[in-house]
C-alpha cells in the first residue's frame, strides 16, 4: 500500500481484512492499525467489506478496520467506510442508520 501511494493518484482502496475469499486470510490487528493511519495520513477512504467477520471459530470476532479509525467523530469523517456506504459494522450490532433494529435485520440483510 506504501508503494502504490507513492507511485500512483489513489483515490480509495477496497479492502476484505477478515477471512477474505479464497484463502481466507485475516489480517492482523497491527496491520489493520497501520493501514487506517496510512490510509488516513494520506486522506484516503479505506472501504471494507468485513462480510465475512462473523465466519470466525476463536473466543472473540476478529477486529474491523473502523475499530482503529481513532480520528474520526463521525461516519463521514471516518477514512474507513463500510461497503455499503455504513462503517463496518457486525451483523448483530445495531444498525448505524439508528433504526434500532441488528444490522443483520437492516442494511445487512442478506438477500
Amino acid at each position: 500500500v506504501k508503494k502504490a501511494l507513492k507511485q500512483h493518484n489513489v483515490k480509495a482502496c477496497f479492502f476484505v481484512t477478515n477471512f477474505s475469499n479464497p484463502t481466507g486470510y485475516c489480517m492482523p490487528d497491527e496491520q489493520k492499525q497501520a493501514m487506517v493511519k496510512l490510509l488516513s495520513q494520506h486522506g484516503v477512504p479505506l472501504i471494507e467489506d468485513d462480510l465475512y467477520g462473523d465466519v470466525y471459530f476463536g473466543k472473540s470476532r476478529p477486529r474491523s478496520c473502523k475499530s482503529f479509525d481513532e480520528e474520526a467523530v463521525t461516519s463521514q469523517d471516518s477514512v474507513v467506510q463500510g461497503a455499503q456506504g455504513f462503517p463496518s459494522t457486525g451483523r448483530n450490532e445495531p444498525c448505524p442508520c439508528g433504526s434500532g433494529k441488528k444490522y443483520k435485520h437492516c442494511h445487512g440483510r442478506l438477500n
